[in-house]
């Protein structure tokens, strides 16, 4: 894990829930740093598959970061619809 970021409880049981091994988050936490409003790194499939995660019908995986803490992760089919849902609420970091 990186030095940057701590996991929280919700967010280890999110990572255990869906699969995601800690070298991919070790992976894609290095090319963000951390601020102190809430983000949402959005990881692309084509990143995911480089890792050679198996994902499922071109997800994105959705990691939420506020400060130095993860709070949880998700895969959304639909990128487009899950930011229009958010509108203001997120600050955006992408890992393509």
């Amino acid at each position: 894990m990186s030095k940057n970021f701590y996991k929280t409880d919700h967010f280890i049981y999110r990572q255990w829930d869906r699969a995601v091994e800690d070298k991919v988050i070790d992976a894609i936490i290095c090319k963000v740093k951390p601020i102190k409003a809430k983000t949402t790194i959005i990881v692309s499939p084509k990143f995911l598959k480089s890792l050679n995660r198996k994902i499922f019908k071109k997800s994105h995986l959705i990691i939420v970061a506020k400060g130095k803490s993860l709070l949880t992760l998700f895969f959304v089919n639909d990128l487009y619809a899950y930011l229009k849902s958010q509108k203001d609420n997120i600050n955006p970091r992408i890992v393509a």
